[in-house]
């Protein structure tokens, strides 16, 4: 089974999803919309897994142990821990704040082992960890080491992308960031 962490309605996981359902091949769909509720890490002389539960918007709860997971695809968002924040009274601020930053921490380390384990066991494409990359230093490594890339120009004036047109004749536009899709 593949295991996708996503945004919601990511178009580009969208169009994926269309093909494994068309080859027929089962996978997982989580978004941090999803909560997700640990029932067991395991690390040990037996090997790593974890056991966890997924609630998906319309209440199912979906079971997913990684021993059964055939690959791991990070596209994007984050893994929603859920563990709930205690609500803040006058009378118990200071010690509700405290334990909700417990909470909080205990959930970023969660998160974290399930990105590290998910790179590191198994294959995956992608990783939280490289998911923010700058576009225009990878352009520049990838030069740095002989691939070729294609002629890159960030202009700022119309002229200047007149004549850069003129002179490839076809351009791919992109934002310099992650940008956004219509």
């Amino acid at each position: 089974m593949v295991l996708i962490l996503s945004d919601d309605e990511d178009y580009s996981t969208n169009m994926v999803i269309d093909w494994l359902v068309y080859f027929k091949a089962p996978f997982i769909r989580i978004n941090p919309t999803n909560a997700i509720h640990v029932k067991e890490i395991s690390i040990g002389k037996g090997g790593y897994n974890m056991a966890f539960e997924v609630r998906m918007l319309n209440g199912e709860k979906v079971h997913i142990d990684t021993s059964k997971i055939s690959a791991f695809w990070y596209r994007r968002g984050v893994f929603n821990m859920n563990t709930q924040c205690l609500p803040v009274t006058p009378d118990s601020y200071e010690v509700v704040n405290e334990i909700n930053a417990e909470i909080r921490s205990q959930n970023r380390t969660l998160s974290d082992y399930f990105n590290f384990f998910f790179k590191h066991y198994g294959k995956h494409l992608g990783s939280y960890n490289d998911n923010m990359t700058n576009k225009l230093s990878n352009l520049g490594i990838a030069k740095s080491v002989g691939l070729d890339i294609p002629e890159t120009r960030i202009l700022n004036e119309k002229a200047a992308v007149t004549a850069f047109l003129k002179q490839y004749k076809k351009l791919i536009a992109k934002p310099a960031s992650q940008g956004i899709y219509f």
